[in-house]
């Protein structure tokens, strides 16, 4: 997939019309383009495998309508030692800045007054310098049970599938109870897989939340002259912690700003042809985070 294809497919998804699967009475509302834009940056963690360390900046830009959501996100990676890193780099970094972009598709549904859910899908690619071999797809839904008023059963899976790359996350089950998710005021609380979190909302336009998420991160395509392995390919996964602020500035418009520490990070180091060369943990990492939602 080349850089035209993706650009066709990004205008195809900001001009496709939403009546085919909303009613008309529906339509109008979700024609709006909703945008979002999140930047952040984690402080300065060590390789465990070597002396070579690494702080992160990184920022995505999110755009949605219908249906469909359009993504990109870079993140830049300042090295100290990177000779250290426990492979031979020949003194040069071992990877700079890593780009991914989305493309998928979502669909809520509501069976009845007891069941929702939601289906998703998607093709999403990593990569640092060349984009060939990095895509992936994915494909997922959950359904929701509502037990009683205040509590909620949640279930379902999310199966992703890389080019070149088996991990060990490719089946991932998303299972989940939710306490009083309806909640306008107040207190209310998930604990699941992959997601944990709690909110307390103080009144329509300001809420604080807290969140665990076990299972985050992504396979990557290196560059060709990369110092690991030309042409190979990097799996950087981890879990934090988040603490948010949440604040609602207009009727469209709303600014998140938040504190995250991850608690466990790692990486593996695949060869071109998907074979595993190497693991290695990563020290955890305080980072802050900026989140900037509107809707036009």
């Amino acid at each position: 997939m080349n850089t035209k294809t993706v650009s066709l497919i990004a205008l195809g998804t900001l001009l496709f019309r939403c009546g085919a699967l909303y009613g008309s009475e529906q339509a109008s509302e979700h024609e709006v383009i909703r945008l979002k834009v999140h930047s952040y940056g984690v402080e300065r963690s060590t390789v465990d495998m070597g002396q070579a360390a690494y702080a992160l900046r990184g920022i995505s830009i999110e755009a949605q309508k219908c249906h469909w959501q359009l993504g990109i996100t870079q993140q830049a990676y300042d090295w100290t030692q990177p000779g250290e890193f426990g492979v031979d780099t020949q003194g040069r970094d071992p990877w700079e800045t890593l780009t991914r972009l989305n493309v998928g598709f979502n669909h809520p549904f509501v069976m009845s007054d007891q069941w929702s859910g939601e289906v998703m899908a998607g093709v999403s690619g990593e990569f640092e310098d060349e984009m060939d071999d990095s895509f992936a797809g994915y494909l997922g839904g959950y359904g929701v049970y509502r037990l009683r008023p205040r509590i909620h059963l949640m279930v379902g899976v999310f199966y992703s599938h890389h080019a070149e790359v088996e991990t060990d996350f490719d089946l991932v089950p998303l299972l989940g109870v939710a306490w009083n998710p309806e909640a306008t005021r107040g207190f209310s609380a998930t604990l699941g897989v992959p997601m944990t979190q709690a909110s307390w909302i103080f009144d329509d336009r300001h809420r604080l939340l807290l969140e665990l998420n076990t299972l985050q991160g992504g396979v990557t395509r290196l560059a060709d002259d990369s110092p690991l392995r030309a042409g190979g390919y990097l799996e950087r996964m981890h879990a934090s912690l988040v603490l948010r602020y949440e604040t609602r500035l207009t009727e469209a418009t709303s600014l998140s700003t938040g504190i995250s520490h991850s608690l466990d990070r790692d990486i593996t180091l695949y060869d071109s042809d998907g074979e595993k060369v190497f693991s290695s943990d990563v020290k955890g990492g305080t980072g802050i985070e900026l989140s900037l939602s509107t809707r036009f």
